[in-house]
């Protein structure tokens, strides 16, 4: 039984571990974060390296306000010593997080400021290159983004002809969008006209060599002149009222066309026909 109780004790032990070494490696963190501080305040800048310099490199391991404030530390630490080039590598990782940042003319003495100073003059310039090209990309990526999904749609008119509507055979007709009415004109009088010239053909045929016609079939002809009359009046009267009420119902725009770019593939959409 007590055996038993030690091995679960350990089973948990084990599984535990991580995360005390999590919580003992976040504390030590803020340790020496802190102790960084206070050494930085008594002036032992060797300690202020020794403990902020693990903090930063190769990762970082402080949120962005302390790992500022370790990278200030540092700058100015490594200057005091007259390390130059490690003082510039931290100060610029400081004005790259946050090139708005100046140095406190109040606790900091004048050769760190304008060593400082000449860092940021430098490095500005191109961070506001870096920043300008990326906000030119994100422009170019926002611009594709929205031509994807933009449908541009051109509208196309075809313009009616007053000429084309005094035509016969229902041309007015199908030129004002009423097909059914141009057919019915066209049929009647194709028609009629057809009649007419029937008429007159078979009244021909009845003619004599002499242009007379046999008195037996004087009666048939003069039928048949009546009916080509009648037929050919018809095909008149059909082409003059087609042409007038495609005139009085004449529109000066005709077909109207819609075509679609961009979001959907291009098509052309004619408009009903109306009867």
């Amino acid at each position: 039984m007590i055996a038993s109780s030690l091995r679960l004790v350990g089973a948990l032990a084990l599984l535990l571990s991580p995360m005390f070494a999590f919580a003992l490696s976040a504390e030590q963190i803020q340790r020496d974060f802190r102790d960084a501080t206070n050494y930085y305040l008594y002036g032992d800048y060797p300690k202020v390296i020794a403990k902020l310099t693990p903090l930063v490199d190769p990762n970082p391991q402080l949120e962005p306000d302390k790992l500022a404030k370790a990278y200030e530390l540092l700058g100015l630490a490594h200057f005091y010593r007259d390390e130059l080039k490690p003082a510039e590598k931290h100060f610029k990782r400081l004005i790259w997080m946050d090139p708005e940042f100046r140095l406190n003319p109040v606790l900091v003495p004048v050769p760190a400021i304008t060593f400082y100073d000449e860092i940021h003059k430098r490095e500005i310039d191109e961070i506001l290159k870096e920043r300008e090209a990326a906000a030119r990309k994100r422009k170019e990526e926002e611009d594709k983004r929205l031509a994807a999904m933009t449908r541009e749609i051109y509208i196309e008119t075809e313009l009616n002809s007053r000429w084309v509507a005094a035509m016969p055979l229902g041309a007015g007709q199908f030129q004002n969008g009423r097909p059914y009415q141009g057919m019915f004109f066209l049929g009647g009088e194709l028609l009629a006209a057809g009649l007419s010239a029937a008429f007159f053909l078979a009244v021909e045929d009845l003619r004599q060599d002499s242009g007379l016609f046999d008195r037996a079939d004087m009666a048939r002809a003069q039928d048949l002149q009546r009916a080509q009359l009648v037929s050919g009046g018809v095909a008149l009267s059909l082409a003059v009222i087609g042409a007038g009420l495609a005139l009085w119902r004449f529109e000066e725009i005709g077909a109207v066309h819609k075509r679609t770019q961009g979001g959907a593939s291009p098509r052309a959409e004619l408009l009903r026909w109306e009867f």
